[in-house]
């Protein structure tokens, strides 16, 4: 499951550039998988966070994105499990 947000940032802090080395150098501020945000042309930034990251890590590389003040187009993939139980 996939959900599309379109984020409109107004605020500079640090200026990232938006491509794949963009996102790496601020994936790695956070500590966190270079493969947790993947650019995919244009305004598109695909994250996708494995389950068992810590929310505190999630929060940093959101902060910081929504710091960079580029205008993105942000693509969240689900990764929690479905009960089969209904």
């Amino acid at each position: 499951m996939s959900l599309l947000l379109a984020i409109a940032l107004s605020t500079a802090a640090s200026p990232v550039k938006l491509d794949q080395t963009g996102l790496d150098a601020l994936t790695d501020a956070c500590r966190a998988p270079r493969d947790m945000l993947k650019y995919n042309g244009g305004k598109q930034v695909e994250l996708r966070a494995p389950s068992d990251m810590k929310f505190e890590m999630i929060d940093c590389v959101l902060t910081r994105l929504h710091s960079s003040a580029i205008p993105i187009e942000l693509s969240f993939i689900g990764n929690a499990q479905v009960s089969e139980k209904r």
